[in-house]
């Protein structure tokens, strides 16, 4: 994986790199926002989150992942605010860091209501 695991590896004794890295960590007390929230988001986030973790590992295996990562997140940005520029609107995810994790709760949220 792309950020150094050996203080989670030496802290709980687990050498696997899917479950020892730093967004399995993130991710535990990301549930604890999203548990605030609803327990049916906290659970759309958990699946989400697992698969963009295995997805992770995934890409790891077959790349550098930091530097697929650095182009990911790049290009995710200038999209982002491209879609802002359309909208003719100033970017809400500057203003609170609590937009960045109410956000795709949003977006899951809107798309199992459009299913039903």
């Amino acid at each position: 994986m792309s950020i150094p695991s050996g203080l989670i590896t030496s802290v709980t004794g687990i050498e696997n790199l899917l479950y020892a890295n730093l967004g399995v960590v993130f991710l535990f007390l990301l549930m604890t926002f999203y548990i605030r929230l609803s327990l049916k988001m906290r659970f759309l986030i958990l699946g989400f989150s697992i698969l963009c973790i295995l997805d992770n590992f995934q890409l790891a295996l077959q790349t550098i992942l930091w530097k697929a990562s650095v182009v990911i997140f790049d290009i995710a940005w200038i999209v982002q605010f491209y879609g802002y520029k359309i909208e003719g609107k100033k970017p809400s995810l500057l203003d609170d860091i609590k937009f960045l994790l109410v956000r795709p709760a949003w977006i899951l949220d809107h798309v199992f209501k459009s299913k039903r």
